[in-house]
């Protein structure tokens, strides 16, 4: 009996994925975990619910997962073009943010279907028009779905918090949008930038929505930040981000926004 090549084992091999769920705002841990997922789940996960065509998307995120180390740095062949201060040469090639993204997708699609049990064709790619942008998917799930999750949990602050998502029957999918670029100080901002274009554009989801933030070294770390509107605040939320603080009068584009704007004007219209 011949044994498998080393290169199909080390596909199958598992590798671990943490995730810490936030409820309203990036203070309110609700739940945490961990799962497992291989190279060769990645591949056939990319090949399969991926937006963009990368062939085996596992292998990019072993990569890229180890991109700063010795080992994975990938050479540009020497020239012998001299370069002048202050520009530099660069030796090695750069990550593609494109690629990044895609892996942050892939494993956020993970996460959805073993954690919170969506099922893959509950799970919607969407694209912007030339005048608005979008968010990266929407996910039509049931509360029961968060509620079981959260029912099992032993970081909840608020131990009624289950029973008052019973009022919630999201009858419409949750924006989510992922992001996982290496350069992590402005994602949240822009993630939340997503959402309220989706939410001017969508007015019976204002409120609703996810980002979902990756990390894929040192090690694969999930971030997930879910909104559900307060009983009655929908309307709130919707006069607040058409307003001048957000809001360019003359463009309608979503300008000067921050982290800290977006959770003291709206984190009161926020379940927490």
């Amino acid at each position: 009996m011949t044994s498998a090549p080393i290169t199909k084992v080390w596909l199958h091999l598992p590798r671990q994925v943490t995730w810490n769920l936030y409820l309203g705002n990036r203070v309110n841990l609700v739940a945490k975990g961990k799962f497992d997922v291989s190279l060769c789940h990645v591949n056939i996960q990319g090949d399969q619910w991926g937006d963009t065509y990368i062939r085996d998307v596992g292998l990019h995120y072993d990569d890229y997962s180890n991109w700063d180390s010795k080992q994975r740095l990938h050479a540009i062949p020497k020239s012998t073009v001299y370069v002048t201060s202050p520009y530099e040469l660069r030796k090695f090639k750069d990550a593609a943010g494109g690629v990044t993204g895609l892996i942050g997708e892939v494993l956020t699609t993970i996460f959805l279907q073993k954690v919170l049990r969506i099922p893959p064709y509950h799970i919607a790619h969407i694209k912007q028009s030339s005048t608005i942008k979008s968010p990266d998917l929407l996910v039509q799930t049931d509360i029961a779905n968060i509620k079981n999750l959260l029912s099992s949990s032993k970081y909840l602050a608020d131990p009624d918090l289950p029973d008052k998502l019973d009022i919630y029957s999201l009858t419409n999918p949750l924006a989510l949008e992922c992001k996982s670029r290496r350069n992590n100080t402005t994602r949240l901002r822009d993630a939340l930038v997503q959402l309220i274009d989706y939410w001017k554009a969508i007015h019976h989801s204002i409120g609703y929505g996810m980002v979902s933030l990756v990390d894929l070294k040192p090690q694969t770390h999930m971030d997930f930040l879910l909104f559900l509107p307060l009983n009655g605040k929908q309307s709130d939320i919707l006069n607040i981000i058409n307003s001048t603080l957000f809001i360019d009068s003359n463009s309608g584009e979503v300008i000067n926004l921050k982290e800290r704007n977006f959770f003291d004007k709206l984190g009161g219209c926020f379940l927490v």
